[in-house]
């Protein structure tokens, strides 16, 4: 005969544990019966598994038993029959624990465990109708991931914003007290500077020498704004020089901390030194959000790099990533330019060259060469939709992170900004920015002629550089 025992659990909170660490999630869980204590009388409890996290996990954690004996638990009922008189069932739940998946910094999850409890008379017997369910939820956290920094920006002599691309994900901020970060400006041994130049921003303090807080109770995505709009003013001397930046995001409540050490920046000496890199006389750069023509101050800008990358015929480099706005024309011929997240205009005149306006919306003006365009959809963090004007036989448009298969690929006509409308690919995928590209002048039926082809492929990885899904426009 079953009992007719009632059984009173108490009520656990939610848990929190770090990703990595392990806890004992059912200690201080209290089961307890009205009925005599006897060494007959049986408490029979159920651990049942419910991972409600990302079922697609290799790894969903596991619950092993702290009494040496470390047998595992699997996502499946675990019965335990426990003799009241001998071992109450709290004090065997209280040895159990718990692994949780192992996450990537960024990511949060959540599981829950439910324990269920009854009585019977016998191993295995007949249980009462009074059983009791007690769901813990478990909240697994990591430390914030940091992505988007960019490496050798070159400052053109005056201040930029070395964050400006850089994003902060920390999805278990529900359960945080508050992010937090600590930047480090570091010369190239790594020691600590003020000497190369000065970090400054709204909600950032300066705590010694080279280091910087950003310390005030805020969110991931209030924590990233800070970060993008820093500016840092370079100190320029004869020679140049390599500015690096280690940005350490906390988050307080796990205490974790996630280090990136991927944005630097290059300042540019001041003549005299021999270097190859130079002033360049053969760039017009104005940033339109502050209203100055780069190249007005001193020391005299933008900065001219050579160009080591891949493509042919290309000789030079100017790469600004910065949120302002920017027109930059080229007066001379095989350039690789690159703008960042503001509304930029970029002009070609002649030669081979490369036109990349970053993220936001963007003018690339191609020459009377031949010219590439790119669109770089890999984990952009905001929409992109670049205008190509004066695209013509030969050139091609590249539009890098885009599969055939991933995305949702649609093409319109007469799109974009009057005067400079025309075929325009829209990229689309769930979870992400849309991209666009338009191609001014052109229309669906070039790309039925044959004028305008389309087609997929994958870049080969490189020492420095991974293996990139792009889809490539063609003028034939």
């Amino acid at each position: 005969m079953p009992s007719t025992t009632a059984f009173v659990p108490a009520t656990l909170p939610a848990e929190f544990v770090a990703s990595g660490n392990k806890l004992t999630p059912l200690t201080g869980l209290t089961i307890t019966t009205n009925e005599p204590v006897t060494s007959a009388q049986l408490i029979e409890t159920v651990l049942n598994i419910n991972f409600a996290s990302d079922p697609t996990l290799t790894n969903q954690g596991t619950i092993t038993s702290t009494d040496g004996s470390g047998t595992p638990v699997g996502a499946s009922n675990f019965l335990e029959d426990n003799v009241i008189a001998a071992k109450p069932g709290n004090t065997v739940l209280g040895l159990l624990q718990f692994t949780p998946p192992t996450l990537k910094n960024g990511q949060s999850m959540e599981d829950t465990l439910t324990v269920i409890t009854a009585t019977s008379l016998t191993a295995g017997g007949l249980i009462d109708s009074n059983v009791a369910t007690i769901p813990v939820t478990i909240d697994i956290v990591t430390a914030p991931a940091i992505s988007g920094a960019v490496t050798m920006q070159p400052d053109g002599g005056a201040s930029l914003d070395p964050f400006a691309t850089m994003m902060i994900a920390d999805a278990d901020f529900k359960n945080t007290a508050a992010d937090t970060a600590t930047i480090t400006v570091t010369d190239p041994a790594g020691t600590p500077t003020d000497a190369d130049g000065l970090l400054t921003g709204i909600g950032l303090s300066k705590t010694g020498v080279g280091t910087y807080s950003i310390s005030n109770p805020v969110s991931p995505a209030t924590l990233q704004s800070v970060l993008q709009n820093l500016k840092f003013t370079p100190v320029t001397g004869t020679a140049d020089k390599t500015t690096s930046f280690e940005v350490d995001a906390t988050d307080t409540k796990a205490s974790l901390t996630s280090k990136d050490t991927n944005t630097s920046v290059l300042t540019m000496g001041t003549g005299g030194n021999g270097n190859k890199s130079e002033i360049s006389t053969d760039l017009t750069v104005t940033d339109t959000t502050t209203g100055v023509q780069l190249g007005t101050l001193a020391p005299a800008t933008p900065i001219e790099m050579p160009y080591s990358g891949p493509v042919a015929g290309v000789t030079s480099e100017y790469v600004n990533i910065t949120q302002d706005n920017l027109n930059i024309t080229a007066t001379t011929p095989n350039w690789f330019i690159h703008s960042g997240s503001g509304e930029d205009a970029i002009q070609v005149l002649s030669g081979t060259n490369v036109l990349d306006g970053g993220t936001g919306s963007n003018f690339l003006v191609d020459g009377t060469g031949t010219d590439t365009d790119y669109v770089d959809d890999r984990n952009a963090p905001s929409p992109i939709w670049s205008t190509v004007l004066n695209f013509h036989s030969g050139d091609n448009a590249t539009v890098f992170g885009i599969t055939q298969a991933g995305f949702t690929i649609t093409t319109l006509d007469n799109q974009g900004a009057v005067g400079s409308t025309g075929l325009t690919f829209n990229m689309a995928k769930a979870g992400q920015p849309d991209a666009r590209i338009t191609l001014a002048g052109y229309s669906t039926a070039d790309l039925t002629s044959g004028k305008i082809t389309m087609s997929f492929g994958t870049t080969t990885a490189t020492a420095t550089l991974p293996a990139a899904d792009y889809m490539l426009l063609h003028a034939t």
